[in-house]
């Protein structure tokens, strides 16, 4: 083969790689469908409509089409076809695009198949008729990305239906390691969710405007899991979450190092914390609007407190804690304090003006009370130094009204 010859058919091969994809159309299921096809694979639709605006009735989408799997459906593919009343999109469709069945107003149901990954902005806009969501496999429902909310037909469903049966109690199948984008938005049905150990992130939206989660709760098997990596930035505020043990005294496992921030957000059932010995950090908000809170215990190992860690209760009745972070958290008008062990100082002005303190243990840790330490604490009535301290500044309770005695070992 010359050279020219050889130059010839590489120009035609660019220009036939070239070439815009052309649509094509076949008449599968008694409707004439429009399709394109890429590498092999058919795309139901072109940009424009895929079929006759005046299709109506039961539209059972083909899986495949002109020898070609159908993998995709394009944008505006059905747009604003009112006749339509059903939709069944097959296994092997992966992708539905923007405005898909936007406007289909007479879409009352839909049923998806088991490759769908993506859904496109609109795609289900205005489809104001639709009552139901089917699907057969809820771990691959939970892998499907949605863009927004408009783009899930359950903002207007409202019901989701798994081989029939309504989802109401929703557990997420083990092995899921992350919940879409709006997953399950607006899913009206739903009354509670549970959540496994294998799930390492929820997408925005996820369980937004699920208005009839009456009990509100996510239940939660690894309290140590969820403790140091919670997959609830879209859960915060929304839940009042509760555990599988009933959990309202809560024992972080020794082990878990940090609290991640938002952890235990708005969990209104836990009446006591405690943090194991080894937790470093506590993160923002991780004990946030926690309204029924009235005891806590921080380990000394504890090196920083996010903003708002411990905010929104009415006031804590027994504290556990080193004294230096006693303005992280509200107190009631009468509590206990236990200066938790490993501290070496109660540093000056420690407990200052806290005439709510009743009751002061301290650890044989402490070596020293800095001054004023507890002054005007006047509801105090007695303390007891333990033999570890080797010094008391001045003043150190000074104002102690009601104090009436000190033990201090011989």
């Amino acid at each position: 083969m010359n050279v020219k010859h050889l130059s010839f058919l590489l120009l035609a091969a660019l220009a036939f790689a070239a070439e815009p994809l052309r649509a094509a159309t076949a008449t599968v299921n008694g409707v004439t469908w429009t399709y394109v096809v890429s590498n092999g694979k058919a795309t139901i639709g072109d940009g424009d409509l895929a079929i006759p605006k005046s299709t109506s009735g039961a539209l059972d989408i083909p899986s495949s089409i002109g020898g070609y799997p159908v993998t995709a459906i394009a944008e505006d593919a059905f747009r604003s076809c009112g006749g339509i009343t059903s939709a069944t999109i097959p296994d092997s469709v992966t992708t539905i695009g923007a405005s898909a069945f936007d406007g289909c107003s007479g879409l009352t149901s839909v049923s998806f198949g088991t490759g769908v990954t993506s859904v496109d902005y609109r795609a289900f806009s205005m489809c104001s008729s639709l009552a139901a969501v089917h699907i057969s496999d809820l771990a691959a429902w939970c892998r499907i990305w949605f863009n927004q909310a408009s783009a899930q037909p359950l903002r207007y469903a409202g019901h989701l239906y798994l081989n029939g049966l309504e989802v109401t109690a929703l557990s997420v199948p083990s092995g899921v390691t992350e919940i879409g984008s709006y997953a399950f938005y607006n899913c009206s049905g739903l009354t509670s969710v549970t959540i496994p150990d294998s799930v390492t992130s929820v997408g925005d939206g996820a369980f937004a405007n699920c208005s009839n989660l009456t009990t509100k709760k996510v239940i939660i098997s690894n309290i140590a899991r969820w403790a140091s990596n919670p997959v609830n930035s879209v859960l915060q505020g929304t839940w009042k979450r509760v555990f599988s043990s009933g959990t309202t005294a809560l024992v972080i496992p020794s082990g878990v190092t940090s609290i991640a921030p938002y952890a235990f957000y708005d969990c209104s059932g836990l009446t006591s914390v405690t943090l194991p010995t080894g937790v470093t950090s506590i993160g923002n908000y991780a004990f946030y609007n926690c309204s029924g809170l009235t005891a806590v215990t921080i380990p000394s190992s504890v090196t920083s407190i996010g903003s708002y860690a411990f905010s929104g209760y009415a006031g804590l009745t027994n504290l556990t804690a080193d004294p230096k972070w006693l303005n992280q958290f509200t107190l009631a008008s009468s509590f206990s304090f236990v200066v938790a062990d490993g501290v070496t100082s109660i540093g000056n002005n420690a407990f200052s003006g806290c005439s709510g303190l009743t009751a002061i243990t301290i650890p044989s840790s402490v070596t020293s009370v800095g001054e004023y330490a507890f002054s005007g604490c006047s509801g105090l009535t007695s303390v007891t130094i333990p033999a570890s301290v080797t010094s008391i500044e001045s003043s150190a309770f000074y104002g102690c009204s009601r104090l009436a005695s000190i033990t201090i070992p011989s």
